[in-house]
C-alpha cells in the first residue's frame, strides 16, 4: 500500500474502485479486476517487480520488468526496460507496446503529447 500510488493513479485518473492496494497474494485480485472489466488474461500485459508477481506475470500474455527486478522475474519477462521502477520502466513498456501495434498508436499518442493535429501538423 503506497500514498504514491494513490497520487500517481489520480494524476493519470484511474478510478480510485481499479486501484487494488495491499493484496499479499495478487493473482485472485487480478483475475476478479479482469473478471469485472471483462478482459481475457490472453490481452493482458503485465509490469512486475518481485516474486509476488510470478503468477500474474504467468498468466498475462506479455510480461514485462524493470531493470531492478528480481532474477527471477526478469528471466520471465518478455521485456526487461533499461529503466529502474519508478524511474520510467512502465513509460518504456507502454511505449513498446503502443510502436508495437499496427494501428498508428503511437503516432497519435506522440501528436496529442506534442499539442499535433492527427495528421502530425501544428494545430
Amino acid at each position: 500500500t503506497s500514498g504514491v500510488v494513490e497520487a500517481r493513479a489520480r494524476e493519470l485518473r484511474i478510478p480510485p474502485e481499479r486501484v487494488k492496494q495491499g493484496a499479499k497474494v495478487k493473482l485472485p485480485v487480478l483475475l476478479a479486476l479482469l473478471a469485472e472489466l471483462h478482459i481475457d488474461a490472453g490481452e493482458m500485459a503485465y509490469v512486475g517487480d518481485d516474486l509476488i508477481d510470478l503468477d500474474a506475470m504467468e498468466l498475462a500474455a506479455l510480461g514485462f520488468s524493470p531493470s531492478d527486478a528480481h532474477p527471477e522475474i526478469k528471466r520471465r519477462s518478455h521485456l526487461v526496460s533499461r529503466l529502474r521502477g519508478g524511474r520510467g520502466a512502465v513509460r518504456t513498456v507502454v511505449e513498446y507496446l503502443l510502436k508495437a501495434r499496427a494501428d498508428g498508436s503511437w503516432e497519435r499518442a506522440l501528436n496529442r503529447y506534442l499539442g499535433r493535429k492527427e495528421d502530425g501538423t501544428h494545430a
